[in-house]
C-alpha cells in the first residue's frame, strides 16, 4: 500500500457517486529515488495505485482492477514542481455488482491521469 508512505490524503468528500480527493505526495520517498535519481517522476502505476487505494477508502472495499477502457498519462507528475494533486473520481455500479469509475487527476489546470475502467471487490 502506498497510503500513508508514499502519498497521504489530505482532504476526501463523497457525494452521490463522486468523490474529490486531494492528495499529497512524499517527495523524500525511495520510489522517487530511484525512478528517476536527477528527474524524479511519479511512476504511473503509483498513480493507478493511488486511485485503487482512494476508491477502497471511500467505498469501504477491497478493490483491484478488473479492466482498463482507457488511461492516458497526459502530462508527467513530478513532485519537485508539485506535491499536491486532486483526484476527481465518478462511478456507478454496473450490472455485474462492480464499480464502473472515471477519474482524474489535476493539479490546478495540470491534468496528470485521465481514467476509465472497471474494479471488483476482492
Amino acid at each position: 500500500m502506498l497510503l500513508n508512505n508514499f502519498f497521504y490524503l489530505e482532504d476526501l468528500s463523497q457525494q452521490e457517486q463522486h468523490i474529490t480527493a486531494a492528495i499529497h505526495i512524499n517527495a523524500d520517498h525511495e520510489i522517487l529515488k530511484g525512478h528517476f535519481p536527477q528527474q524524479p517522476v511519479v511512476p504511473g502505476v503509483c498513480v493507478l495505485e493511488m486511485l485503487k487505494e482512494v476508491l477502497q477508502v471511500a467505498l469501504a472495499k477491497k478493490l483491484m482492477m478488473s479492466e482498463s477502457v482507457m488511461i492516458k498519462f497526459l502530462t508527467i507528475f513530478t513532485p519537485d514542481r508539485q506535491t499536491r494533486a486532486l483526484f476527481e473520481i465518478d462511478y456507478k455500479i454496473n450490472e455485474h455488482n462492480n464499480w464502473q469509475v472515471s477519474a482524474t487527476l489535476k493539479h490546478a489546470d495540470i491534468t496528470f491521469l485521465k481514467f476509465k475502467g472497471v474494479f471488483t471487490e476482492k
